[in-house]
């Protein structure tokens, strides 16, 4: 992910597209939540299972995962010292998020 974004103003502005979407995505969350009565497990159901909430979602999930690289880059730029060191805690920072998104697709998909 770094690599194809090698530009540090480049990286920045990525990772301020990311946070807008995600404030949106939350904007989103608390709206539906708050239109829509979800007093039963049935309901919680059917307002997690509808197609354009799961696309939202796996889109938002998407973008999660790239701040999430791009935070663990920055993190390692500015504070892991060493080379190998470095190189090994982003593998692991990515490692960690790729599993992360696949929990949570299988999760919303399932």
């Amino acid at each position: 992910m770094t690599s194809i974004v090698k530009s540090g103003v480049k990286q920045w502005l990525l990772q301020r597209i990311c946070n807008v979407v995600i404030v949106l995505y939350s904007i989103l969350l608390i709206g539906l939540t708050l239109s829509t009565p979800l007093d039963t497990f049935t309901a919680i159901s059917a307002f997690l299972a509808q197609s354009w909430f799961k696309l939202i979602s796996t889109i938002c999930i998407f973008i999660f995962a790239v701040n999430s690289i791009l935070a663990g880059w920055q993190i390692a730029g500015d504070y892991v010292k060493g080379v190998v060191i470095n190189k090994i805690f982003n593998g692991l920072s990515i490692l960690f998020t790729a599993a992360g998104l696949l929990v949570a697709l299988i999760i919303l998909w399932r």
